[in-house]
């Protein structure tokens, strides 16, 4: 017990003065790095020690150490177990510094180290888009194609919503020749291009400019959501609700089976006060969503 306690409040002391610190304290950013590192994994040897002997601590702070809660949802760790929340606040101090280095090394064009410092914030953070700058680095400036491809299609599964990540990938297929796949590369660029740009459309109040891109996405996809997509801009933003639902009817045959289409269409009905047609749209809502195989759970959090 002593001696855990005693570990936690050295650790607390190094974690707040680290935590203070700016860049500029340190000598070179690789001093840093190992600072907060060293500090970070000394947490988790803590909380795992605490782990080891969970009657040391109460049940709310348990399950928090376990991450089965985050400890918001549950109030703060109490007692001497609180110097363990300095170790995601050192984390995300350290991402920080990460992206102020990334700037850093974009500026000085260090692609050696932008290379190395874009995996290690793949390793901590998981995100795609770090393992995608390697792949332009390798691929744009280096001519690594071979390399380069093998990462994109290591992301391709997560399919991102990003249309510069589609374009590249493009690029990469054409210099393979594999055309096919450049063409589909090109259409989901186009796509995600198109969709990244209607919410500010929305906000900006340009509803037809709104719709005609909505228009252009159907007509690249066939999906039918676009066609309700624009229903709801007819109806909600454009204030036209018969328009609307009169769209959704249209388009039964195609999007009757989804129980968001229902319910979309429930809230329509609402607007009008047709709380008739409301409860009718929501119960086949509520049906189709019964019908629906449960997910099971993951073990982990």
């Amino acid at each position: 017990m002593e001696d855990i306690d005693n570990k936690l409040e050295q650790f607390r002391e190094k974690a707040e003065t680290t935590i203070k610190k700016n860049l500029e304290d340190y000598p070179d950013f690789k001093t840093m790095e190992l600072e907060y590192c060293s500090l970070i994994n000394e947490g988790n040897s803590i909380r795992s020690l605490v782990l080891q002997n969970p009657e040391l601590c109460d049940n709310s702070t348990y399950l928090i150490l376990t991450k089965q809660v985050a400890y918001n949802r549950v109030g703060k760790i109490r007692g001497r177990f609180a110097a363990l929340q300095l170790v995601p606040l050192l984390s995300k101090k350290l991402f920080e510094n990460y992206k102020t280095q990334l700037e850093v090394l974009q500026k000085e064009e260090n692609y050696p180290e932008l290379i190395n410092l874009n995996e290690q914030m793949y390793r901590f953070s998981n995100k795609y888009i770090y393992r995608k700058n390697i792949a332009d680095i390798l691929y744009q400036k280096y001519k690594n194609f071979k390399q380069a491809m093998e990462i994109y299609n290591e992301i391709e599964p997560q399919e991102p919503e990003d249309a510069e990540y589609w374009k590249n990938y493009a690029e990469l297929n054409e210099e393979y020749e594999n055309f096919e796949k450049r063409d589909e590369c090109l259409k989901k660029s186009q796509v995600y291009g198109l969709n990244s740009g209607i919410q500010k459309l929305l906000d900006d109040e340009k509803f037809d400019e709104a719709i005609k891109v909505d228009e252009q996405l159907f007509d690249l996809t066939g999906d039918y959501r676009y066609k309700l997509a624009i229903a709801n801009i007819i109806g909600i933003c454009k204030n036209d609700l018969n328009k609307a639902v009169k769209i959704y009817k249209e388009n039964e045959s195609n999007s009757g089976n989804d129980k968001n289409y229902w319910y979309q269409l429930s809230d329509l009905y609402k607007r009008k006060k047709n709380y008739y047609r409301q409860v009718l749209s929501l119960q086949k809502a509520i049906d189709i969503e019964l019908s629906e195989p449960e997910k099971v759970s993951g073990a982990g959090v």
